[in-house]
């Protein structure tokens, strides 16, 4: 955990697993850029995911592995020497060899999954920390308040991540728990409306990020399109879009295409 500066020593003094895990999610931004950690509860089962959002990265799914690894690597010394994840997640599809990934993570794999992700017990999340100091804790927090203070911006991005994460895994609403980043921002009344903007304003913004990453670089329909943003058909999608863009789905995917001269991905586990 040093190697992620402050916010890694926040993780390691935090009281609990699920503190020292919605630490991470929230302050990571702090420390690296273009990636977006997230934490969400369904019933008994937790999932840590890992997701990146710079378009057009090279290797994207050998970055994901690796950040799954570094997911993985972070929960176990957090919560005990007998955790184990009931499940680990991959979005890109199975490779020929999983020899490497059992080797490593000696749980069941799923690939063509939502979202890259480490499954637990939810039960975990309420596991003491090993060590874990109250008041070095309350010290970081302090200094990592004065960091994100000068980064206002960085906050506002790191909503947008959080959000297109969200709305690729079907979570896009503000009271899903894959929003640890606005549930956690205690030092502002209203950490959204902070950053200039509204929720609303945000999901549509992050509609449109991912309409377009999904036009261009999948061969999704826009039914499925419209589908995967929580639209209840293709056409208020199309209606959408062309208010965004001035165009319609299928015009913009088709001028992009000539433009760039690139071929259709398959869709995978999320269909982008």
């Amino acid at each position: 955990m040093s190697s992620f500066g402050l916010v890694g020593f926040l993780v390691q003094h935090s009281p609990d697993v699920g503190t020292a895990l919605r630490n991470f999610v929230r302050f990571l931004h702090l420390h690296v850029h273009g990636t977006a950690p997230t934490l969400a509860v369904n019933g008994r089962r937790a999932s840590f995911g890992y997701e990146i959002h710079q378009p057009r990265i090279e290797s994207v799914d050998q970055l994901a592995d690796a950040g799954v690894a570094a997911g993985f690597n972070i929960l176990h010394p957090c919560a005990a020497p007998d955790w184990l994840p009931v499940e680990v997640q991959f979005a890109h599809p199975k490779p020929k060899d999983t020899s490497p990934f059992q080797s490593v993570l000696q749980r069941p794999l799923r690939f063509d999954a939502e979202q890259n992700a480490v499954v637990f017990s939810a039960d975990w999340l309420d596991h003491q920390m090993p060590g874990a100091d109250s008041e070095l804790r309350r010290l970081l927090q302090k200094q990592i308040d004065a960091l994100e203070a000068k980064h206002v911006d960085a906050f506002h991005e790191q909503v947008r991540a959080v959000l297109k994460t969200a709305l690729l895994t079907s979570h896009g609403t503000a009271g899903s728990n894959c929003w640890p980043v606005l549930d956690a921002q205690s030092h502002l009344a209203s950490p959204v409306a902070a950053c200039g903007t509204s929720f609303q304003e945000l999901l549509d913004e992050g509609r449109f990020s991912v309409a377009k990453q999904m036009l261009e670089d999948s061969s999704a329909g826009v039914s499925e399109i419209a589908a995967t943003l929580d639209y209840s058909n293709a056409s208020a999608f199309t209606r959408a879009f062309r208010r965004w863009s001035g165009t319609t789905p299928a015009a913009w995917r088709t001028d992009q295409r000539k433009t760039s001269g690139r071929k259709p991905q398959s869709t995978g586990g999320r269909n982008s």
